[in-house]
């Protein structure tokens, strides 16, 4: 499994990684520097850590992706759950699993943010959206209902994640504060 995640990012570029960590260092930085509100920072941090992710993302689903001479679209839902269920073809069960996986971290971080499932669901449902279409209009991979319901299952899974671990996070927040 490593490494069918690590197919994901193996075609961005070392230098696109290099670059948007230390524009997020230095963002970092200076919201430390800036701020006085604990919240405040707690806010701005969560913010900076979800855009840096969903940059990488739309570096590793359509920025870096190579051009595809046509393009697709699959609109009926669930139509590859046969090979995702043949054994003899593991990839389409990874890249459902990828997909799933890819969306957790924004999920979890919009849960961070807003708390409450709308918002998060809306926004995954968006970015989702968005991806697929310039996959389409790029010609830099299949646009498909696919990817959009299991990237919201993925939200799903990293909101979740976040609702049962938020308890934890206060109690340690409020011993810090103290």
């Amino acid at each position: 499994m490593k490494e069918v995640f690590l197919l994901q990012f193996r075609r961005i570029p070392s230098s696109v990684f290099l670059i948007s960590f230390l524009i997020l260092s230095i963002m970092l930085l200076i919201v430390f520097i800036l701020r006085k509100n604990n919240r405040a920072i707690r806010r701005s941090v969560f913010s900076m850590f979800l855009i840096e992710y969903v940059f990488i993302m739309f570096c590793s689903t359509v920025i870096c992706r190579e051009t595809k001479d046509t393009h697709h679209i699959e609109l009926m839902p669930f139509w590859n759950y046969h090979n995702v269920l043949n054994v003899d073809r593991p990839a389409d069960y990874w890249e459902v699993l990828l997909n799933i996986i890819l969306y957790s971290p924004i999920g979890f971080l919009l849960g961070c943010l807003y708390k409450r499932l709308l918002p998060t669901i809306m926004i995954c449902v968006l970015l989702s959206v968005v991806t697929e279409v310039l996959q389409y209009v790029l010609h830099r991979g299949l646009c498909e209902t696919d990817d959009v319901i299991h990237n919201i299952l993925g939200s799903l899974f990293g909101w979740f994640l976040y609702i049962s671990l938020r308890g934890r996070f206060v109690k340690l927040i409020r011993l810090r504060e103290k």
